[in-house]
């Protein structure tokens, strides 16, 4: 992706070494569009065991984690419920990112696939219904 794209936003880099880091928010904006990019085919199967870590790290030139992370925290409405603003998550996601090691296994493909794999898990199997506010509230009583 190139900064002068208009579906991407450049947050202010928390170091030199990751001033061209970019996020695309309008992909996150409408995950179920046909797929028009390398990008968009890439999450395009985010609810699939067959999703290719792989592939969005190509896409998202070489920022998986932070990509899907926002990606997801947008569709499942966790900005809006946690009153989060996009650009501080932005900058906490590429933090976490950016802690990650350039090894060839504990690395952030690697958590961006345990992250899809957690997300099929807990969408697919059921899991998150039993995570909503409504659980929440009887745990209060």
């Amino acid at each position: 992706l190139s900064s002068s794209s208009s579906s991407v936003v450049s947050p202010s880099a928390p170091s030199a070494s990751s001033s061209s880091l970019f996020l695309p928010l309008a992909v996150a904006a409408s995950p179920r569009r046909a797929p028009s990019t390398a990008l968009d085919a890439a999450l395009a199967s985010v609810d699939d065991w067959q999703f290719n870590a792989f592939d969005l790290d190509a896409a998202s030139d070489h920022h998986p984690l932070s990509t899907l992370s926002f990606f997801l925290f947008h569709r499942m409405g966790l900005l809006r419920s946690f009153a989060l603003q996009e650009r501080d998550l932005v900058r906490y996601l590429i933090r976490i990112e950016q802690g990650y090691p350039n090894n060839p296994y504990h690395n952030k493909t690697h958590a961006a696939d345990v992250l899809q794999g957690m997300h099929c898990i807990l969408t697919q199997g059921g899991m998150i219904r039993r995570l909503g506010p409504e659980e929440g509230e009887q745990r209060k009583r």
